[in-house]
């Protein structure tokens, strides 16, 4: 009680005043005295004596009830409101309905809060622009608590710490560190000379894990001020706390401290923080210090009143660069509101800030809120109100969790805390137990085609952790589009929808602050990508642009679906739409020459957007189908004959000596058994199909693409070579290779109803022969003319009558 306070009263007793009106007027002057130092304790007293007198007199009720608010003597103010509003015929005191509605909101009764905020808007709507904004707020804050009020969460237990933590002062700031609990209390005596008689003084103390508890050990304790806010560093080596001096008997000013510690535990010497971190003309409490072990880190959060904020208390934070070197403090401007932003705690496990706030939709009081820090955004994010049980009406603060989320501790003055007065249901606050239950929360993942909104199957969806981006649980869906996970309870998570042939979706899960059994489900849309191509064409030789190209575009996966052709006479330019996650295969071709070919498949990842081809068309190089060989009968054509010359082309020969395959394959292998008459029989067969038959085919392929240049205005030279086996004598057998090449260039002639015959006269194609007969064939080839199965029969006499178009050469 403030000395001249006490002085007033004495001096009013010792004379004996004894009129009605002066003694309540002496309680009166006493009370206002208090209002004036903020004692609204002694207050309250003040005026409840004053009102004896005279329990209608309006202006002391009025006062009474003010003093009590400011006391956080919820119940005893909201009754001497309404006696007011009772009594008030005239209207002379306005703002008695709306600190009747803030009682109620501080009460829990939310409908009484609305009716009198709202009677309030009707009757002074306008008056006061700060009371008329906040009644607005505090409707829809009503509103809100009412839906939230029976959202207990049952697996969170809240239940005061007990006799042994709390008194009927106040005790705050508590958290665990180790084993031991630090916590702050409001219950130690100011026994300095000047101090009031009834003023306290915060300590630092601790309790262990055997229940021993005591202040804090070394001389941290000893000033004559509040000491308050135990702030421990991750590696124990240094302790930041506050030291606060009272402007009065209710505001205080405080400035941010710390002190080293050694290995044995003992603190050292008192530093306080430098300026800009203690502002001058402000106070700065409330530290909190975090280690963002993502960035290597140590961060300081605290709360201060100073110039450049966005409301009265704001959280701001500084950087330690070293051990005495602090960034600039900075503003979070994220989480502060106009009002009050207090006791900030940051758990890094989950890079969440916890912090109480009464600028915020909350069901009363200070409510305590949660925000996660998101870092592609460099700041807090999805700020949350942790609801009931953790959040009541009264005030609720200095919340702190481990690293786990299963247990922490908080400070309010809710119903079942102890009080400082009992008649009036006032003060203080006390430390409270948190126990976290975990446990699995059902999760499901729906996907979509968001063009369509159709279900979307054989998507796969991702869960990462939020704070570590560590991928934990992954389900692939063939079938449908839900993707069911069980997840932990009380953390962040990240969701990622992904199927090829389709764009990405990402949404954010948290399973803090929900329900148990509550199953959790979101929907993920995913738009299916477009594949543009985009091809053009050039002249290989030029690297002009190409037209008239005509290009055919495949589906591979799909043959039902018809081919897209396009010819384009006047541009180089072809744009084709692609389907997500198919194989294509796209064929360009122009008269005259080479054709490409290339697959593209848009399921691979390089394949998205748009994709561009450039095509560079050559004319084909024709010796990439030579050598041609073609195979004869024996001594054909024209059988015993030495003329160098022969009416007949090669297709003349060909049928004939294919259609003795099966005698050749019984020639060879009579006489032989067993394997070793099935091998020679299979080799045979061989030869006929993949020689014989397949180089006819091979040259119909040549000359059908050697026409296609000459009718485009090229000149070539053919070269033909013409062989035989060694049965016959030397000369013989060359007029008979002079032969099979002059078949050759019959058969040319005979092409396609005599087409090169233009070319042949023009001069435009030249066909060039060389004869070897036997001077070529490999030693060890049979001549006899009696054992006609290895001369005439055997595989290696077979391959060695033949004919060959060696090689083309352009000549323009």
């Amino acid at each position: 009680m403030n000395l001249r306070i006490i002085n007033t009263i004495l001096l009013l007793t010792c004379l004996s005043v004894t009129i009605f009106g002066q003694t309540k007027k002496a309680w009166l002057e006493a009370a206002e005295i208090a209002i004036a130092d903020k004692d609204f304790h002694s207050a309250t007293e003040f005026f409840k004596t004053a009102l004896e007198f005279d329990t209608t007199d309006l202006f002391v009720l009025n006062k009474s009830a003010d003093a009590a608010r400011n006391f956080n003597a919820y119940t005893y103010a909201a009754k001497n409101y309404e006696k007011v509003i009772e009594l008030d015929e005239n209207g002379d005191y306005p703002l008695s309905t709306f600190h009747l509605a803030e009682m109620y909101q501080k009460l829990g009764r939310y409908d009484d809060a609305i009716a009198n905020f709202e009677l309030y808007l009707s009757e002074n709507n306008g008056d006061d622009a700060y009371y008329s904004l906040k009644a607005g707020k505090e409707i829809e804050a009503c509103h809100w608590a009412k839906g939230e009020q029976n959202n207990n969460r049952d697996y969170i237990k809240v239940e005061n710490a007990g006799a042994e933590i709390n008194t009927e002062y106040s005790e705050f700031g508590a958290q665990k560190i180790d084993e031991d609990l630090y916590y702050s209390s409001l219950r130690f005596d100011d026994d300095s000379e000047e101090s009031p008689s009834n003023r306290k003084l915060s300590k630092l103390l601790k309790n262990n894990p055997e229940g021993v508890n005591g202040l804090l050990e070394g001389d941290i304790n000893n000033s004559q001020q509040l000491v308050a806010h135990t702030a421990i560093n991750m590696n124990r080596t240094r302790v930041y706390y506050t030291i606060c001096e009272y402007i009065n008997s209710y505001d205080i000013k405080c400035d941010l401290y710390y002190r080293p510690i050694d290995e044995d535990g003992n603190f050292g010497a008192s530093t306080r923080l430098p300026a800009p971190i203690n502002a001058d003309g402000a106070t700065n409490t409330q530290p909190n210090i975090a280690y963002d072990k993502f960035a290597s880190r140590e961060i300081l959060y605290f709360v201060s009143d100073r110039d450049g904020g966005r409301g009265k208390l704001d959280i701001w934070y500084t950087v330690i660069e070293s051990d005495t070197k602090f960034s600039d403090p900075v503003n979070l401007t994220e989480i502060n509101t106009a009002e009050d932003e207090v006791s900030p705690f940051y758990q890094a496990e989950s890079r969440s800030l916890y912090f109480s706030s009464n600028g915020r939709l909350g069901f009363g009081g200070y409510d305590v809120f949660r925000a996660d820090y998101k870092e592609d955004e460099s700041k807090f994010v999805n700020i949350e109100n942790m609801g009931a049980p953790v959040n009541t009406s009264y005030h609720d603060l200095y919340y702190t969790i481990n690293d786990k989320g299963t247990e922490g501790f908080m400070s309010s003055n809710r119903v079942g805390s102890q009080y400082l007065e009992d008649q009036v249901e006032a003060c203080c606050y006390d430390i409270y137990k948190v126990e976290i239950e975990e446990f699995d929360v059902p999760f499901n993942a729906l996907t979509f085609n968001k063009t369509t909104g159709d279900s979307l199957i054989s998507t796969t969806v991702r869960i990462l952790d939020a704070a570590t981006n560590e991928e934990i649980a992954s389900i692939t869906n063939p079938d449908d589009n839900d993707h069911i996970f069980t997840l932990p309870s009380g953390r962040e998570y990240i969701v990622i929808a992904e199927r090829q042939g389709f764009s990405s979706d990402t949404v954010s899960l948290s399973t803090k602050n929900i329900k148990k059994d509550e199953e959790i489900v979101k929907k993920l849309y995913l738009e299916q990508q477009v594949t543009l191509l985009d091809i053009f064409t050039y002249d290989e030789a030029t690297k002009d642009d190409l037209t008239g190209v005509t290009i055919i575009l495949e589906n591979l996966d799909d043959p039902s679906k018809n081919d897209v052709i396009r010819f384009n006479e006047d541009s180089n330019e072809f744009n084709f739409e692609l389907e997500p996650c198919t194989k294509y295969r796209i064929t360009a071709f122009k008269d005259g020459f080479e054709s490409q070919t290339f697959d593209i498949d848009t399921c691979d990842p390089i394949n998205q957007g748009t994709i561009k081809r450039d095509l560079f068309m050559g004319k084909p190089n024709l010796n990439i189908y030579l050598p041609v060989t073609l195979y004869f009968d024996n001594d054909y054509p024209d059988p015993r004959s030495k003329n160098m010359y022969t009416i007949s082309n090669y297709s003349d020969t060909y049928y004939p000596y294919y259609a003795k395959k099966e005698e050749f394959k019984d020639k060879v292998s009579s006489g032989a058994s067993g394997d070793l008459q099935y091998s020679a029989s299979q080799e045979l067969e061989l030869f006929f199909e993949e020689r014989v038959k397949g180089e006819y085919h091979k040259m119909q392929i040549f000359l059908d693409k050697l026409l296609e240049r000459l009718r485009n205005g090229d000149s070539f030279e053919v070269a033909i070579k013409g062989f035989a086996s060694p049965k016959a004598g030397n000369k013989y057998n060359l007029a008979l290779g002079q032969r099979r090449v002059y078949s050759l260039r019959n058969e040319l002639r005979d092409f396609a109803s005599g087409a090169f015959d233009q070319y042949l006269n023009s001069g435009a194609l030249i066909l060039s022969d060389v004869s070897y007969g036997e001077e070529l064939a490999p030693k060890g080839i049979s001549d006899s003319n009696t054992n006609t199965k290895k001369s005439i029969y055997s595989l290696e006499a077979s391959k060695e009558r033949r004919a060959q178009i060696v090689s083309v050469r352009k000549l323009n």
